[in-house]
């Protein structure tokens, strides 16, 4: 009887445990939407243990004593192994229901940190936006500014053709009056005439700021990767300043091969290829932006094989590219710099031969020959093979053919290399228009040998004198 007591209270215990047990799923429940039927399996598992567990009361039990007891035993074995299982299972289950709830827990904070950066990109683009709109009006702020200065450019030349017309007036008129009413004439001229220069004065002023402001203004902005090889015409690259500073490791002091009045050449590397990448002046006035246009148009033009090759350019900071040629220029070379062997003789004619032959292109050129304007060894580059090329078209010119046959092009503004003076003059003070007289009587008295370059080697004649 006691043992039946034991196992009914056993029973109980076992029914009330699992009810809380029930009462803690329902309230989890409440709290994890997305775990109310697992939750609500888990109930009908318990209560169905239970239920099972729960023994008949005491006083319906009709069966003898030493039956019963062995019945009794056999329940006891079997109530405890029902609730270790039933204990295992709530302790599987607390531990499932804990972990989901970390896991969901872990969802809510992603997405807590998801929501903030949709936040911060939202106020970035409306940023972005407001960004947008000020350029737009300062676009329109910039077309303003121009159509004034247009119309002041043509108030000006009104302006400008009527002191002309008054000048001219004033001078017929200087042919019919008087001496003294000629003189006070002249001096409301000259006057006038210093008005007109004041007016013309102001007037490169305004178109300077003009193109300078718009310059800056307009200068390309940075186009996509994808973007950046916008062609010019004949197969050559608009370079951005980003690639630019890409080859040349941000314009590093250590790949600077070259330095003068017209800028800076750097070695660099683009698409795996070695370029030289010039870099012009023009910040002083717009001689060296001409510059830079004018070489871009003759080399877009021209190709032969002892001419610099143009790789492309770059609008943003008057950059050109060509492919880089490794023996530096001709002046070095004469002058072994570096420590570099000596030209030979052969090497030397062939450069003259070859120099000639690129001059005589430009000069047959169709429908307008090109003047090169500023040759000298400096402007002579040579590749690994030692083969020349005519570098520095910055101040060559078109020349309009004339009926004459002169060959003489005069002009009234001074252009090339204003101090450059040949290193024979600066070494022994000969001048150079002297030389093929020199040359001559050498030969004619057998001593070329005592005004040659020793360094280069036997001349070649007297090699062949000797043979």
């Amino acid at each position: 009887m006691s043992r039946r007591q034991g196992a009914s209270s056993s029973s109980y215990s076992v029914s009330s445990f699992m009810s809380d047990e029930l009462d803690y799923s329902d309230s989890l429940s409440l709290h994890e939407d997305s775990s109310t039927e697992h939750s609500g399996s888990r109930s009908e598992l318990l209560s169905s243990l239970s239920v099972d567990l729960k023994m008949p009361p005491t006083e319906h039990v009709q069966s003898p004593a030493p039956h019963r007891d062995l019945e009794d035993m056999d329940f006891d074995a079997d109530l405890q192994d029902r609730l270790q299982k039933a204990f295992d299972e709530i302790v599987k289950l607390k531990k499932e229901n804990l972990e989901e709830s970390c896991q969901r827990q872990q969802v809510e904070k992603e997405l807590l940190v998801v929501r903030k950066k949709a936040k911060k990109l939202q106020d970035h683009l409306l940023k972005e936006l407001q960004h947008s709109k000020g350029f737009e009006e300062a676009r329109a702020a910039d077309q303003r500014l121009i159509q004034k200065l247009k119309k002041d450019i043509e108030l000006l030349k009104i302006q400008r053709d009527e002191y002309l017309e008054k000048f001219h007036q004033a001078s017929d008129q200087i042919l019919l009056q008087p001496l003294g009413a000629a003189k006070e004439a002249h001096e409301q001229d000259k006057h006038e005439i210093e008005t007109l220069r004041e007016g013309i004065s102001q007037l490169k002023i305004h178109r300077d700021e003009y193109l300078a402001k718009f310059q800056e203004k307009n200068k390309p902005k940075l186009a996509p990767v994808q973007d950046i090889a916008v062609r010019y015409s004949e197969g050559h690259t608009q370079f951005t300043l980003d690639q630019l500073k890409l080859a040349t490791e941000n314009f590093s002091e250590l790949l600077k091969i070259g330095e003068g009045g017209y800028g800076r050449v750097y070695k660099g590397t683009i698409c795996d290829t070695a370029v030289a990448i010039k870099i012009l002046r023009h910040n002083e006035n717009l001689q060296g932006l001409l510059q830079f246009q004018r070489e871009v148009l003759i080399l877009t033009k021209v190709r032969h094989p002892h001419l610099v090759n143009l790789l492309g350019a770059c609008d943003e900071v008057s950059a050109l590219v060509y492919d880089y040629l490794p023996n530096g220029s001709l002046e070095d070379r004469l002058s072994c710099k570096g420590n570099t062997p000596a030209l030979t003789w052969q090497v030397r004619t062939r450069i003259i031969g070859e120099i000639c032959s690129a001059l005589i292109f430009l000069h047959s050129h169709k429908p307008k020959p090109i003047v090169h304007g500023d040759l000298k060894p400096s402007n002579i580059l040579l590749d690994a093979d030692l083969v020349s090329k005519l570098g520095d078209f910055g101040i060559a010119r078109f020349l309009v053919p004339s009926d004459t046959s002169t060959m003489v092009h005069l002009t009234d503004h001074p252009i090339g290399t204003m101090f450059y003076s040949d290193p024979e003059y600066m070494a022994h003070g000969r001048h150079p228009r002297e030389i093929v007289k020199r040359v001559e009587d050498a030969m004619i008295n057998d001593e070329l040998h005592t005004i040659i370059d020793r360094s280069a080697g036997e001349w070649p004649f007297v090699q062949w004198l000797r043979q």
